[in-house]
């Protein structure tokens, strides 16, 4: 998954095992907020599967699907 992302497409096997060495799953249930609007952002989210809705100012501004990248300091809703 992370070979095959845009962002990671240009790194070598060892900056691969850098990042997966990394990289620990999370799960979330419909209607969990991921990242808030104002929160620090912390992580790096790579979705494997499902679905987020993108929110700024309690308007939806995007729907994310899986394998897209999701670094957003807005509220990221599971669907």
């Amino acid at each position: 998954m992370v070979a095959e992302n845009i962002l990671f497409k240009a790194l070598d096997e060892k900056q691969h095992a850098i990042v997966l060495d990394a990289m620990f799953p999370k799960e979330f249930e419909p209607g969990d907020i991921i990242i808030k609007q104002g929160d620090d952002g912390d992580n790096f989210y790579i979705l494997e599967s499902g679905v987020c809705e993108v929110y700024k100012d309690d308007e939806l501004v995007q729907t994310v699907s899986w394998r897209h990248v999701a670094g957003f300091l807005r509220d990221l809703r599971a669907c």
